[in-house]
């Protein structure tokens, strides 16, 4: 399904760069990659803005969690994989700090 939808945003135009933000500092500093959506004045989307291109790992939770970011889990598993059980209130938690 994901595929599906992926190419289907390809085909309208509606997928533009790609890009990376940085987070977190020393140790705990990760990557996230970003994709622009949209294509403002066509079809679709009317205004252009910025997603995950992947799932939040748990290492990406932990390093957050160990830069500051709070109400986040203490790292239930290790690695790249893609976090799991996490509640709204971590996910909401999660994205604030990433906005500060």
């Amino acid at each position: 399904m994901k595929n599906l939808i992926l190419s289907t945003l390809v085909a309208v135009g509606l997928i533009g760069s790609v890009s990376a933000d940085t987070f977190g500092t020393g140790a705990n500093q990760f990557t996230l990659d970003f994709t622009t959506i949209g294509n403002a004045g066509q079809q679709g989307v009317p205004y252009a803005y910025a997603i995950g291109t992947y799932d939040i790992s748990v290492n990406q939770l932990n390093s957050a969690s160990a830069s500051g970011a709070v109400g986040l889990p203490n790292g239930y598993w290790n690695g790249d994989q893609p976090a799991a059980n996490i509640s709204w209130f971590q996910a909401a938690a999660f994205v604030n700090w990433l906005d500060t």
